[in-house]
């Protein structure tokens, strides 16, 4: 019979975008976000934190080419590798681990470590990962 605080947090989001056309000018980009969080208070006023985000990316999209105005003034494909376009493969994840100490219900203080990877399925030399560790201290008015 558990009595302290859990908060579960979840989320997923699919987007595609896709438009026809030349081969230079169309568009098949699809996306998916899946967002996981917990927060469980394992003693009073104390909670660890555990919280992933993961993206995968496929497909192709287009960037605007701007002039010195920032007005748009041509479309680029993103991805481009020795003058043949290339799809999108890429992969995110954002995985965080902490302990929160709660000094009152607008007051508290954590930390946290933050572990960050891309993921480039069409070069590797793009790939590349960061560790993050923080203190917070947080006051709501």
């Amino acid at each position: 019979n558990w009595k302290k605080r859990a908060v579960i947090s979840t989320g997923i989001r699919y987007e595609t975008t896709q438009r026809g056309g030349s081969p230079f000018v169309a568009v098949a980009l699809t996306s998916t976000l899946i967002d996981l969080g917990l927060e469980l208070e394992v003693l009073n006023k104390l909670d660890v934190l555990v919280g992933a985000k993961l993206l995968k990316a496929s497909g192709n999209e287009l960037i605007g080419s701007r002039d010195k105005f920032n007005n748009i003034v041509d479309f680029n494909n993103v991805v481009k590798f020795n003058d043949a376009y290339s799809n999108i493969n890429m992969n995110q994840s954002l995985m965080a681990f902490g302990l929160k100490y709660r000094f009152s219900a607008n007051t508290y203080l954590t930390v946290q470590d933050h572990i960050f990877k891309y993921t480039d399925g069409n070069n590797s030399l793009r790939d590349f990962s960061m560790n993050q560790f923080l203190v917070m201290f947080n006051m709501n008015f």
